[in-house]
């Protein structure tokens, strides 16, 4: 069954029709087209289509035959335009039809009841676990591993006791993430509980095996936080330790104002922009206003 013709059929038709003007040959064209068209599953309302089609390659084909080198000769106009008469023209079936109703939806867009109805002759089909084996394959073959992971460890554990699975999902989609402590705030706690160099790093191993890497800062950080809290200018003998007043006056005004950094920074951008404010408004009093 002839579904499409080429550009060669329609070159054809019009060098065959005896010498008639341009338009003459065009229509007869147009009506051998649509004869062989009619013979297929052929809508009325794709005749127009297919006649604009036929009648924009006649117009080329009449263009083409007046180039240079051509002069109207139809062998060397086949051979110079060999490629371009390869081309297609589908005789029925190019027009997309428009349903009725809403356009369809994909799976991803669709209402999850629509997802369910979609889905409702799988999971007649097969059962449970063939359909979750179904979906690690799948993960797996788009490179989802993690995921594959997941369904494979809760269909496993399902089995056995599927409430402490809901349990855990439940706590873990209610539980906040714990806020992690400042070096500050860890030497804070150092020196609370009294704890020296290795109890510190036991405690913060018990949290690494919990899964909290980031809860308590590293021993190093640890260190570094307690060597700032102490002054400059520290002088040690063999009799004792002296600072002077002024040195550790100084230090401890500074670390009060730790906290308030951020603070201070704010306000002191706020003045600064209430400055310049000041400044232009009367820059322009002074230019524009006063005589």
């Amino acid at each position: 069954m002839v579904t499409f013709v080429k550009y060669e059929y329609v070159l054809e038709c019009y060098e065959s029709i005896p010498s008639k003007s341009h338009s003459e040959k065009t229509i007869a064209v147009i009506g051998k087209v649509v004869k062989l068209a009619r013979k297929q599953n052929f809508e009325e309302a794709e005749k127009k289509l297919l006649e604009g089609r036929v009648r924009n390659v006649c117009n080329d084909i009449r263009r083409k035959l007046n180039d240079r080198g051509i002069g109207r000769n139809y062998q060397r106009f086949r051979e110079r335009n060999y490629t371009w008469l390869q081309t297609k023209i589908m005789l029925a079936g190019f027009v997309k039809k428009k349903l009725p109703g809403r356009p369809p939806k994909n799976f991803a867009e669709a209402h999850s009841r629509s997802q369910r109805r979609k889905i409702d002759h799988l999971r007649k089909q097969a059962t449970g676990k063939e359909l979750a084996l179904a979906a690690e394959m799948n993960l797996r073959a788009d490179g989802h591993n993690d995921a594959a992971k997941v369904i494979n460890a809760v269909v496993q554990k399902s089995e056995n006791n599927g409430s402490d699975v809901r349990a855990k999902l439940r706590k873990g989609e209610s539980s906040e993430p714990f806020p992690n402590y400042t070096a500050n705030e860890a030497l804070a706690l150092k020196l609370q509980l009294g704890l020296g160099k290795n109890k510190y790093k036991l405690l913060r191993m018990g949290m690494v095996a919990r899964g909290l890497p980031d809860m308590y800062p590293s021993h190093e950080k640890v260190e570094k936080a307690e060597h700032e809290c102490l002054p400059s200018d520290i002088s040690v003998t063999e009799h004792g330790a002296e600072v002077r007043l002024q040195a550790l006056v100084d230090h401890t005004a500074a670390r009060l104002l730790v906290p308030l950094e951020k603070a201070i920074e704010d306000f002191v951008r706020y003045l600064t922009s209430i400055f310049y404010t000041v400044v232009d408004n009367y820059m322009f009093f002074t230019l524009y206003i006063m005589p």
